[in-house]
């Protein structure tokens, strides 16, 4: 969606040097387990920089070693 989105719907604008050299990040809530967890399993394995949210950060702790490629 997010290629989709750059390609169609991007237009640059006059603040656009200040981004330069970031990459977008995919947002994951619920990252700890069930579909959030899932979720972010397959955007690190598309190359994906990913940040992930949970409720608990224990939880989301032990979850994170199972996203590593």
């Amino acid at each position: 969606i997010l290629d989709l989105w750059r390609r169609r719907l991007w237009q640059p604008g006059p603040g656009l040097a200040r981004f330069e050299g970031l990459e977008p990040a995919v947002v994951v809530t619920g990252a700890s387990e069930g579909i959030g967890l899932e979720l972010a399993r397959c955007f690190v394995a598309e190359g994906r920089t990913v940040l992930l949210g949970a409720r608990g950060r224990a939880r989301l702790e032990a979850a994170a070693p199972n996203l590593a490629i």
